[in-house]
């Protein structure tokens, strides 16, 4: 049997968590899951999506009456509905009431079921893809082969972390036809295996920065129990080496570092058609000038606040540049001070959360990127960012070095220690020896250098992924 044989993925059934799909931003989690999705899928894998949702509108007197093939379509379509759907607060507080009021059925439920969590699998057409798969944030749903729906395993997880129940929930892959399923990010989750066939769960960890960052709106214990079960898992993937030794050395067990496990660096999250469509795209965002972009959840590890300080410092502001900023603002502290120091100021642009067709244009169009964050696992949109082989300012921390020794990167990127105000600003001030805006050919000089890149981290990408399934 030759290599490429050994690692064919035809006909397997992979179950892949939707957690980060059911968050209403889809940021650099979900892009990560969205890869895999594609990845296994065009190897011919059978994926299926592994969802807390269920049927919204069926009770138990409806599935009593009506055919099962009848039951299989509502829930089906209840299902995407709520993926697609995003959730404004007041729902959001809804959900969290009734989970809260549901609590004890779900324990009861939980031990009476020893542990074992049930599951409902759905085949998905043509039909259910035509529907709802055509827009960007549901694209996914056209790899998919189905939906397995295990009903509050996202809630037990998060129970189990907090510690409040006793071992370790469980999936029957059996039950379900799973060869194997990939947890998009870590969990406290188990799989029931046969002594004959054993079968594997990979676990993948972005980051500890829960741990490492107190305004982060997870809990660090919590979050740490979470890191504690996923790295038990058979492999473990990490999307950085700053990641895996951070982990490693939090854990503080020795015989988890010679669990297997290896390193899976994201991909470029813009796709080649939505940059080759922004090549001829008018922008409602399409100021009058040369701008800098940063691109990313508004949070105060980020360090916008200090980006913004640095920028009205230099001499950018007086040369007709713009810094503009593509990011949900929330109804937070941070945010509301962002947007208080912002708004005096023509030259900054809080864009809010953009579409992928207008990220695709801010990228092709923008003098350089930005990034003074503190910590990151990795930095997605840093990598998008020198792929395209834009000048690329970039704070001075461990996940940032590690792309800048990726492929031939570091010639479009530097790296500035986080917390020099003055480098900063003698940084983005060189940006007006080339003060003239982008021509034709320096943006399809950035589209073919974005699409080397972008194939050479996706087979990467790949090949860790199929050699953790059939290792």
């Amino acid at each position: 049997m030759t290599i490429e044989n050994a690692l064919s993925l035809t006909g397997l059934n992979i179950g892949i968590t939707g957690l980060d799909l059911e968050q209403t931003e889809h940021r650099g989690i979900a892009q990560v899951t969205k890869n895999i999705i594609f990845a296994l899928s065009s190897e011919k894998a059978n994926i299926f999506l592994i969802t807390n949702y269920g049927s919204t509108r069926l009770r138990k007197n409806d599935i009593k009456s009506i055919s099962k093939t009848a039951i299989e379509e509502i829930t089906i379509s209840d299902i995407l509905e709520q993926l697609k759907d995003t959730k404004d607060v007041k729902n959001i507080f809804i959900k969290k009431l009734l989970l809260y009021m549901s609590l004890p059925k779900i324990i009861i439920d939980y031990y009476l079921k020893l542990g074992e969590l049930s599951s409902a699998k759905y085949l998905l057409n043509t039909n259910h893809k035509s529907i709802h798969g055509d827009s960007e944030r549901m694209n996914y749903v056209n790899h998919l082969k189905g939906i397995i729906s295990f009903p509050n395993i996202f809630n037990i997880c998060r129970l189990k972390s907090r510690r409040l129940i006793l071992g370790t929930p469980k999936i029957d892959l059996k039950k379900c036809n799973l060869d194997i399923i990939i947890s998009a990010s870590p969990l406290s989750l188990k799989i029931i295996s046969s002594k004959s066939n054993h079968t594997k769960l990979i676990q993948i960890i972005h980051d500890a920065i829960p741990l490492l960052y107190n305004k982060h709106p997870d809990h660090p214990v919590h979050f740490y129990h979470r890191l504690q079960d996923a790295v038990k898992a058979d492999k473990v993937l990490y999307v950085s080496n700053t990641t895996k030794e951070i982990t490693l050395s939090i854990i503080e067990k020795d015989n988890i570092s010679k669990k297997d496990s290896d390193i899976i660096n994201p991909i470029p999250s813009i796709s080649n058609d939505y940059l080759k469509k922004a090549s001829l795209y008018k922008s409602k965002f399409d100021p009058q000038s040369n701008f800098i972009l940063f691109n990313s959840s508004i949070v105060s590890r980020k360090n916008l606040d200090i980006l913004i300080y640095n920028f009205l410092s230099s001499g950018l502001p007086e040369q007709n540049y713009k810094l503009c900023v593509a990011g949900k603002i929330h109804k937070n502290e941070y945010c509301k001070y962002i947007k208080k120091i912002s708004e005096p100021h023509n030259c900054i642009n809080l864009l809010g959360y953009v579409s992928e067709i207008d990220k695709a244009w801010l990228y092709l169009n923008a003098a350089a990127f930005v990034s003074p964050s503190a910590t990151e696992g990795f930095g997605i949109p840093a990598l998008d960012a020198c792929c395209l082989g834009m000048p690329t300012l970039l704070s001075e921390i461990p996940s940032h070095l590690e792309i800048y020794r990726k492929f031939k990167l570091n010639k479009h990127i530097s790296l500035i220690p986080t917390n020099d105000n003055e480098a900063w600003i003698s940084n983005m001030n060189l940006l007006l020896k080339n003060k003239n805006q982008l021509n034709e050919n320096e943006k399809q000089s950035r589209l073919n250098l974005y699409q080397e890149n972008q194939k050479y981290f996706s087979e990467q990408f790949k090949n860790i992924l199929k050699n953790a399934i059939r290792n």
